[in-house]
């Protein structure tokens, strides 16, 4: 009988596409009385692998309250579904105790730092990418040069290809980068061998 006293919507992110691991998020939970008893000290928890939120509320009979949580989770916790255990408790009875689902958005944060160098008939960049998002990034890199330095010119890594347009030569790299990864191409023109 107890059980039956709440009525729980569904648990929701206010955002549609999902809780953004960048920002703080809101959790919300619709609760209704059936019944005319008044509930005190009802402990609404939330658990979850990326947190746990808990509140204590007072119903009336016949009420219906929306509660909010304020949900923060980890930068790195990749895009997907994650189960959240909804357990609701008034003086040492179980009211609702349920598994819904909230979703975790996608987001790309791709951060490119480039360092160049140069000294007598020596020249260096190094470019490094670093993908601190949620998803796999698919990236390209390219730069120009022309046949005089294309000679003189060493790549770590290699290109993924090279296109050629009159005397300019284009270099690519394609790579993908998982979250948390960085990728570091290293050019070097040197004019002294």
């Amino acid at each position: 009988m107890l059980r039956e006293i709440l009525d729980i919507e569904k648990l929701s992110d206010a955002l549609p596409e999902g809780l953004d691991a960048k920002k703080t998020n809101t959790l919300r939970l619709e609760i209704k009385n059936k019944y005319d008893i008044n509930l005190e000290d009802v402990k609404i928890r939330l658990e979850s692998s990326l947190f746990t939120k808990e509140k204590t509320i007072n119903l009336n009979g016949l009420e219906s309250t929306e509660e909010t949580f304020t949900i923060d989770i980890d930068e790195d916790t990749l895009e997907g579904l994650y189960d959240v255990r909804i357990l609701v408790t008034s003086n040492g009875n179980t009211l609702v105790d349920r598994t819904d689902q909230i979703s975790v958005g996608i987001y790309a944060d791709v951060q490119q730092n480039i360092e160049e160098s140069s000294g007598f008939l020596l020249k260096e960049i190094v470019i490094q990418r670093e993908n601190n998002g949620n998803i796999v990034s698919s990236e390209e890199y390219s730069i120009r040069l022309n046949s005089f330095e294309k000679t003189f010119t060493k790549f770590i890594p290699s290109p993924s290809r090279v296109d050629k347009i009159g005397d300019q030569y284009y270099y690519y790299w394609d790579f993908n980068l998982n979250p948390g990864e960085k990728y570091t191409i290293r050019i070097t023109t040197n004019y002294r061998t």
